[in-house]
């Protein structure tokens, strides 16, 4: 669990540096969804409560939800 959480940790410290902040958000959530015992969880709180302050709309729109997919209609 460590190197998948601190992995998604430092791809949200990424994002967030480079201004992505919505998928900033899903990352951070993503690390704190399987924590281990390294992953920096305080630091994360942080992270998501700084963003929350600066960034409301990266929570509002969506953040943690898969992007819709096109797929066909069915037909009568």
């Amino acid at each position: 669990a460590d190197i998948e959480s601190i992995g998604a940790y430092l791809g949200g410290l990424n994002l967030e540096q480079g201004g992505l902040h919505s998928a900033a958000v899903s990352s951070y959530q993503r690390a704190l969804r399987q924590p281990g015992q390294f992953t920096p969880t305080e630091k994360i709180g942080a992270r998501l409560a700084d963003l929350k302050k600066r960034h409301p709309d990266a929570f509002s729109d969506g953040a943690g939800s898969p992007p819709p997919q096109n797929r066909p209609r069915n037909m009568p």
